[in-house]
């Protein structure tokens, strides 16, 4: 049996990706766990805080899950890996990362609400961590815009099946392509140059 908390996030996350952050109540958010909404302040304070309490798990895993493979993976597999976990944790929460893009779009999070920003910072972070510990020098700002514009694709055009359902080959086939707008040639990133090496930069591949 859920907790009362679970239960008031449960029908939070319900209503935010049903009607929008912005256009859903705490009253209606009460309604629908079955509580009070003097429960509901009682044990979350304020909608935002609400919103937060869903989405800080995702960030927090894709935190570790980012430094942690920033050190220890290869830069093919890094990215590899990095955009498998994106694409598996988007098309498993598919309607609630299609409502924070639509908040965002609309300027409806706020400073404290600005997830994507977190997320894009995340990333960041974790890519020039990489580029660090390679003694690679490359515009991860750059990359990980074009990253993100990748994965954006697929929340405003999700696929079918979805991708956690994918077998491993079919994964492969569609990441390979998705690399192959970051780097040149067979995605192998080995115009990763190391430093000191002319002209110290991975060269990105815009198609035209």
């Amino acid at each position: 049996m859920k907790n009362t908390e679970q239960q008031i996030l449960d029908a939070a996350t319900n209503l935010f990706t049903a009607k929008g952050f912005l256009a859903t109540t705490t009253k209606e958010i009460a309604e629908a766990a079955n509580v009070s909404e003097m429960t509901l302040f009682r044990k979350f304070s304020t909608k935002q805080n609400l919103l937060t309490c869903i989405i800080n798990p995702i960030i927090n895993n894709l935190r570790i899950t980012l430094i942690n493979q920033a050190e220890i993976l290869d830069t093919h597999s890094f990215f590899y890996q990095l955009l498998d976990d994106r694409m598996d944790m988007i098309s498993r929460n598919e309607s609630l990362v299609r409502m924070i893009v639509i908040e965002k779009t609309l300027g409806n999070l706020g400073e404290s609400l600005d997830f994507p920003l977190i997320i894009f910072n995340e990333l960041n972070n974790a890519v020039k961590l990489h580029f660090v510990k390679n003694n690679l020098l490359a515009d991860s700002e750059t990359i990980v815009r074009i990253l993100i514009g990748l994965l954006l694709t697929h929340v405003v055009f999700p696929i079918s099946p979805p991708y956690y359902e994918l077998p491993n080959s079919e994964r492969k086939v569609l990441l390979d392509s998705m690399l192959h707008h970051i780097f040149p040639n067979d995605g192998s990133v080995h115009n990763a140059l190391p430093t000191g090496s002319d002209p110290n930069v991975i060269k990105l591949a815009f198609h035209k």
